[in-house]
C-alpha cells in the first residue's frame, strides 16, 4: 500500500513539475516573446576591397543595436571572400536554411551575381552599388545614386575645369561598366572626345596604357576600378612620370592608399544627414563614408515595411509583401536624405563632389 501511495506521489510531484515548467516556459515567451525576423546581408569582408564593407558591417550592427521595437531583428552576415562564385551560394543558403525575410548585397558584382536567385526563390534583395541592370522593381532593388546623376555629375566636373578631352581607364567588370556607358553616352551627346582604355580585372602592368595615354595627350583621365588595379594604376603614372590630372565617380573611395589620390577632385553618393555622419565618425572612428549611408538605409527600409505591417496586422509580412512594399517606397527619411524608389526599382539620390585631403574623402559641394 505505500509503494501504490509512494508511486502516485511521485506521479503528482512529476505532473505538477511539468505544468509549472510549461507554465513558466509560456510566461516567459509571452512576456519576452517578440516575433524575430532576420535580415541577411553579403559583402567582401576579407579581401581586397574589406574596408568598406567591414565599415558596412560596424554600422548595420550599430544601428541594429540601437534600435527598439515589437520586432526582434537578427543580422546574418555572410563573407564572399570577393569572389564571384561564393555569392549564389550564400543566396541560397540564406534563402532556404537561414529563412531570412530580406537580403542587403554590397557592390554590383555581388548585386548582379545575387538577383537571379533572389528572383528565383522570391526574396526581396536590395543591393548597395552601382548598377541599375540588377533591379527588375519586383524582388531585386538598388539603393544607391542611380548612374545617370553621377554622369551628369562627371560632365559638370569636367566642365567646371575645362576639359574638352578625356581618357575614360576602366576595369572590365559590372561595378565600373554603368558609369563608362554612362559618361561615353553624355560626351557624345556633348561632342567631347574621348579615349577608351579597358583592362582585365586581374591586370597589374599598364605600362604600355600608360604609354598609349601620354600619345593622345588628354586633359584628364578618368579612372574608374576596383582596389588593388586603381592604386596599381596610379602608382605606375607616377612611376612613368605621368602628370595627366585623375578623377573618378566612387572608385577612388576604395581605395587602399588615398594619399595616392591627394587632393584629386571625384564623384559620389552623399555621405548622409549630419546626425549620420557625426555618429559614424565620432562614436564608430570611421572616416571613410562610402555606402554607409545607403547600407543603414537598406536595412532601415526593411525594418520599416516590418514594423508597420505587423503594428496594422499583428503579424509579418512574408517576402512577397516586404517586397511590394519597398517598390512603393515613398518619401522615404533615411541617413542618406528623403529619397523614393522609381518605377525601375532603383532609389533617386543625388551625386556630390569629393577631394581627398590629408588621405581622406572630404566633401566639397553637395
Amino acid at each position: 500500500m505505500k509503494k501504490i501511495i509512494l508511486g502516485l506521489v511521485v506521479v503528482l510531484l512529476v505532473s505538477v513539475g511539468i505544468y509549472v515548467y510549461k507554465h513558466n516556459y509560456n510566461k516567459s515567451l509571452n512576456y519576452a516573446g517578440k516575433p524575430t525576423v532576420k535580415i541577411g546581408v553579403i559583402a567582401p569582408l576579407s579581401g581586397d576591397n574589406a574596408e568598406v564593407s567591414l565599415n558596412v558591417k560596424d554600422v548595420l550592427l550599430s544601428y541594429l543595436a540601437e534600435h527598439k521595437g515589437d520586432v526582434d531583428y537578427q543580422l546574418i552576415i555572410e563573407d564572399d571572400g570577393f569572389k564571384v562564385r561564393n555569392v549564389t551560394p550564400l543566396v541560397s543558403k540564406l534563402s532556404n536554411v537561414d529563412k531570412v525575410s530580406g537580403i542587403i548585397t554590397i557592390f554590383a558584382y555581388v548585386g548582379m551575381t545575387a538577383s537571379p536567385t533572389a528572383a528565383k526563390e522570391g526574396v526581396p534583395h536590395i543591393n548597395v552599388g552601382s548598377n541599375p541592370d540588377l533591379a527588375d522593381n519586383k524582388f531585386n532593388f538598388l539603393n544607391y545614386t542611380p548612374p545617370q546623376k553621377a554622369g551628369q555629375k562627371m560632365m559638370e566636373l569636367l566642365d567646371s575645369y575645362g576639359y574638352k578631352n578625356f581618357a575614360i581607364v576602366h576595369m572590365d567588370h559590372v561595378g565600373p561598366a554603368p558609369y563608362v556607358k554612362e559618361v561615353k553616352k553624355l560626351a557624345d551627346a556633348l561632342g567631347m572626345k574621348y579615349f577608351d582604355h579597358a583592362y582585365n580585372p586581374t591586370e597589374k602592368d599598364f605600362r604600355m596604357m600608360l604609354f598609349d595615354i601620354k600619345k593622345n595627350n588628354p586633359d584628364v583621365i578618368i579612372l574608374m576600378a576596383l582596389t588593388p588595379s586603381i592604386d596599381i594604376f596610379r602608382k605606375q603614372m607616377f612611376d612613368s612620370g605621368l602628370h595627366i590630372p585623375v578623377t573618378s565617380i566612387n572608385f577612388i573611395s576604395t581605395s587602399n592608399n588615398k594619399e595616392l589620390f591627394e587632393d584629386v577632385v571625384f564623384v559620389e553618393s552623399p555621405d548622409g544627414e549630419d546626425g549620420f555622419v557625426d555618429k559614424v565618425k565620432n562614436e564608430l572612428g570611421i572616416d571613410n563614408m562610402f555606402l554607409l549611408a545607403f547600407s543603414e538605409d537598406s536595412l532601415k527600409i526593411f525594418i520599416k515595411i516590418i514594423d508597420e505591417y505587423y503594428k496594422e496586422h499583428g503579424e509579418i509580412p512574408n517576402r512577397e509583401q516586404i517586397a511590394e512594399g519597398i517598390k512603393n517606397l515613398k518619401d522615404f527619411e533615411g541617413s542618406a536624405g528623403t529619397y523614393s524608389m522609381g518605377e525601375d526599382g532603383v532609389t533617386q539620390s543625388k551625386a556630390i563632389l569629393k577631394k581627398i585631403v590629408n588621405g581622406n574623402a572630404v566633401v566639397i559641394e553637395e
